[in-house]
C-alpha cells in the first residue's frame, strides 16, 4: 500500500517539477523584460527622457518605438504582453 502512494507522490512531484521547468523556458524565451505602457500625450517625455536612461540594464517594449505599424492596437498589445515577463 505504503509502495503505492510512493509512486503516486513521485508521478505528482515529477508533474510540478515540468510545469516548473516549462514556465522558467517559457519566461527564458520571452523577448522583453517588461512592458511600458504610457499615455503618449502625457507622459512621452518622461518615459524616453527619465525612465528609460534609469532602466538600460532591462530589455523593454515602448508601445511608441516597438509596436508593428499598420498592426492592431489590441494585436500589439498582446503581443507586447505575451513577449514580456
Amino acid at each position: 500500500m505504503q509502495e503505492g502512494s510512493n509512486i503516486e507522490m513521485q508521478e505528482r512531484n515529477n508533474e510540478e517539477l515540468q510545469e516548473r521547468n516549462n514556465e522558467e523556458m517559457q519566461e527564458r524565451c520571452r523577448q522583453y523584460h517588461a512592458f511600458i505602457c504610457y499615455h503618449f500625450d502625457t507622459d512621452h517625455h518622461f518615459v524616453i527622457d527619465e525612465l528609460l536612461p534609469n532602466l538600460q540594464q532591462f530589455h523593454l517594449h515602448i508601445h511608441s518605438l516597438d509596436f508593428v505599424p499598420g498592426a492592431k492596437i489590441l494585436e500589439n498589445i498582446e503581443n507586447a504582453i505575451e513577449n514580456s515577463n
